[in-house]
C-alpha cells in the first residue's frame, strides 16, 4: 500500500510518466459556441517523482489539431505525429517525459509533453 501524495509534492521539472488511461467527460468546463456541452478528455498519468510514483490527472480539449495540447500528447505517445483520417491505437501503458511548471494557485501544470527514449549504455572512455 502506498499513499497518494499532494499534487503539490511534485516540483517543476522534467519526469518520467506513462499513460494509465483517457477518458471523455461529456459535460464539464470547456463550454464554448462550438464546444456547448463542454466535453473535455481526462488524462490520467503515472509520474516518477524521486522514489514515488505520483498519479496526476489533466484535462485537454477534444480538439486533435495540429497546435492543440492533444495533439502535443499524441504525438509523443505514439513517437511520431498522427496522420489525418488514420487511426489510432490506445496509447495507454506508453511511456513519455512531462514537464512541469506551477499552474494557477502553485499546483503543478503540465507543460510540454515529450517522447522517452531509454537510455542508451555507453563504453568507458567513449563520449556519448
Amino acid at each position: 500500500m502506498f499513499q497518494i501524495p499532494d499534487y503539490k509534492e511534485i516540483p517543476p521539472g522534467t519526469y518520467k510518466a506513462q499513460l494509465a488511461g483517457t477518458s471523455v467527460i461529456e459535460e464539464g468546463s470547456f463550454k464554448t459556441p462550438q464546444n456547448p456541452k463542454g466535453s473535455y478528455r481526462k488524462w490520467d498519468w503515472l509520474v516518477e517523482v524521486g522514489d514515488e510514483v505520483v498519479p496526476f490527472s489533466d484535462n485537454t480539449s477534444l480538439n486533435n489539431g495540429t497546435k492543440t495540447f492533444a495533439y502535443q500528447r499524441l504525438t509523443a505517445l505514439l513517437g511520431q505525429a498522427p496522420q489525418a483520417g488514420t487511426a489510432v491505437e490506445d496509447p495507454t501503458g506508453k511511456t513519455v517525459t512531462l514537464t512541469f511548471g506551477k499552474g494557477d494557485g502553485g499546483f503543478p501544470k503540465i507543460t510540454q509533453v515529450g517522447a522517452f527514449v531509454d537510455p542508451q549504455q555507453t563504453l568507458e572512455g567513449l563520449p556519448r
